[in-house]
């Protein structure tokens, strides 16, 4: 009987190692092959590596540009800045110089008035009739003095006399002004012209004397008081224009009226009062403004605050390039900021200060450049 055939050593040898084990060793195969491939299979020769090397090279070139543009300055004015509120440039009360019932108001509140308007009118009671007869009684006194005063000339009358009728005649005229006076206090007037921001009067109520019945604001021109620091407040003077930013309305133009002599205790700063054209009336009291005094002007070039580095000193500098294209660092001096741009002063008309790219070159270097459009 023949026996059945024994299978090989390979077969065996698959069926007690799991396939698991044959799948990794497998692909640590091909990883070994693959990490010494490079010492056992010949590379690109030496000259196309250069090719690719040089072409890969000449795309970073190409990717890198350093852009310049030429410096036109242009003159620049130089604030001072600060922050304020407006004010009414005055604040007047008016007065009742007498007791009487309102009979008329003439205006409203809230209105412009005028100096010397009628805001409302008192009754006049016996006022008119009052005048009437001091009137007559200074013709009589007068007459009286004429009199006296012919006969004190012909020797007919003495000086008793003429000094009693003179005295007469003062005190009739004194007492017809005094009428007169009270018939002017009842009508109650503007003292100058302005808003009339309180009108606390009815009609028929009765008024005293003394008492407040209106308040009249200056509204044309406003007053602006902007408190200033020490370390600038010497570089301000009278007559400096003044630009006024207030949110809400258009941008005022003002001038520096008064600079105080002393500091506020509270916060030592020094009040700028500046005055304010509100003919159009958009300004009110009491609105928060930004305002930039022009103490000076300058000539600058606007630049980009990333195109300025700040050495160790904290001093400003911008890179140029030359004639021959080599890199120049020089110094510059901020004039004043205006959004997110700069106007910086020490540059030259023609200069060529490098922009885009100007971070990755440096002093004495010579570059290839190109200016930005429209230089």
């Amino acid at each position: 009987m023949t026996e059945p055939a024994r299978p090989g050593i390979i077969k065996r040898v698959f069926r007690i190692v799991p396939a698991s084990y044959w799948l990794a060793g497998l692909i640590a195969a091909g990883v070994v092959s693959w990490m010494v491939s490079d010492d056992i299979l010949p590379g690109p020769p030496e000259g196309i590596k250069q090719v690719v090397v040089s072409e890969s090279n000449e795309d970073d070139k190409k990717s890198f540009i350093v852009s310049a543009v030429k410096v036109i300055n242009e003159k620049t004015n130089i604030f001072v800045r600060a922050s304020g509120a407006t004010e009414p440039t005055f604040s007047i009360d008016v007065i009742a110089r007498r007791n009487g019932l309102v009979t008329q108001i003439l205006v409203n509140e809230g209105t412009d008035v005028s100096e010397g308007q009628i805001l409302a009118i008192l009754d006049k009671e016996t006022l008119l009739t009052d005048l009437e007869a001091a009137i007559a009684a200074e013709k009589s006194a007068k007459q009286s003095f004429e009199i006296a005063e012919k006969l004190g000339k012909q020797n007919f009358a003495s000086s008793l006399d003429l000094i009693q009728s003179e005295a007469a005649l003062k005190q009739a005229q004194a007492q017809v002004a005094s009428i007169r006076q009270q018939l002017d206090f009842t009508e109650l007037r503007a003292p100058k012209s302005g808003k009339l921001e309180i009108l606390s009067l009815e009609s028929g109520q009765f008024v005293q004397k003394d008492r407040t019945v209106a308040t009249i604001l200056g509204m044309n021109p406003m007053k602006l008081i902007a408190p200033v620091p020490q370390t600038q407040v010497g570089k301000i003077s009278v007559g400096n224009e003044v630009i006024i930013a207030i949110p809400g309305t258009q941008e005022k133009k003002g001038f520096v009226k008064k600079v105080a002599s002393s500091a506020n205790e509270a916060t030592r700063t020094f009040d700028v009062e500046i005055e304010i054209d509100n003919t159009d009336g958009s300004v009110r009291s009491g609105m928060s403004s930004e305002v930039s005094i022009i103490i000076d002007n300058a000539e600058a070039f606007l630049v980009s605050p990333a195109h300025l580095a700040i050495s160790e000193d904290g001093s400003l500098k911008v890179k140029l390039v030359d004639d021959i294209n080599v890199v120049k660092i020089i110094d510059v001096n901020l004039v004043r900021a205006s959004g997110n741009m700069a106007f910086v002063s020490g540059l030259k008309d023609g200069d060529l200060m490098l922009t885009t790219g100007q971070a990755f070159v440096s002093e004495g270097e010579e570059i290839e450049f190109e200016l930005e459009k429209g230089n």
